[in-house]
């Protein structure tokens, strides 16, 4: 479905709440630009509002939009002229010739395109053949590369954990170097704590270097965790194997074979 289509407008608050460049524009300005992006939400040209060439009356492109916008807005001409003014000075929006648009907006039209050619190629049986040549195939996995620009993905290999985070220009990839014993060792000596690095170390090895049902980011966080539940800690007793309450199930080294987890009662009757 075209975002054109869709009866709500994907508004993104915390980026709307924290735009510098629309912090500078008065309340007038911000009230108008709301109900401006509202316009552009059901423009036939998603994000955009075209002049025509009959609503071209004066020598002043701003003026000649605040015309055309006037007739579809409840503020008068001097008020969306202002506005405008503030808005494409601020570069909250842009004016391009014949063009005003909202630069967030085409791009999330863009992608919205992408994504769904890249549903119907890979979704459709009847546009696949069932004898791909090279050229099809690659086609295919541009779209879905393309469509995907703002996904995070979070996949496992055999040595490190890779963490993506695409955001188009600009966007970095973070990369998990597992650590070695020694690395560990090192870090818990440093912290002065009384983690096992060893136990540690297979703990990880063994649930996938996941923290919950995460890829690990920053193992010595993780080495933190244990120190402040008191995990592998001897001077605390029961084993060495103090659970903190606040400790989750899948960052727990499993159960000290002969332990017990029931209470002795040491009272008086």
């Amino acid at each position: 479905m075209a975002l054109r289509d869709n009866p709500y407008l994907p508004l993104y608050v915390q980026d709307f709440l924290t735009d510098e460049k629309l912090a500078e524009c008065s309340a007038e300005a911000t009230g108008v630009y709301i109900r401006l992006m509202c316009l552009m939400h059901k423009s036939e040209q998603y994000g955009q509002i075209l002049l025509k060439q009959k609503d071209k009356q004066t020598d002043n492109q701003i003026k000649n939009f605040a015309l055309k916008i006037s007739k579809h807005l409840p503020y008068s001409e001097e008020v969306i002229t202002r506005s405008l003014v503030e808005l494409v000075d601020e570069k909250v929006l842009t004016l391009s010739d014949d063009t005003l648009y909202q630069k967030r907006m085409v791009l999330d039209n863009e992608i919205s395109i992408k994504r769904s050619f890249a549903g119907k190629k890979g979704g459709n049986p009847s546009l696949i053949s069932l004898n791909k040549n090279t050229s099809n195939e690659e086609e295919l996995a541009n779209t879905n590369e393309q469509a995907n620009t703002d996904i995070e993905s979070e996949y496992i290999n055999d040595n490190d954990i890779i963490v993506e985070s695409k955001g188009g220009v600009g966007g970095k990839t973070r990369t998990f170097k597992q650590p070695t014993l020694d690395e560990v060792a090192a870090y818990c000596k440093e912290r002065g704590n009384n983690v096992d690095p060893q136990q540690w170390i297979d703990h990880y090895t063994a649930n996938g270097w996941k923290v919950g049902k995460n890829p690990m980011k920053d193992w010595k966080a993780a080495v933190r965790t244990w120190e402040r539940n008191g995990i592998n800690d001897s001077s605390n007793g029961n084993n060495g194997q103090k659970r903190a309450t606040g400790a989750t199930a899948t960052d727990r080294p499993a159960a000290v074979p002969g332990s017990s987890s029931k209470k002795t009662f040491t009272g008086t009757l």
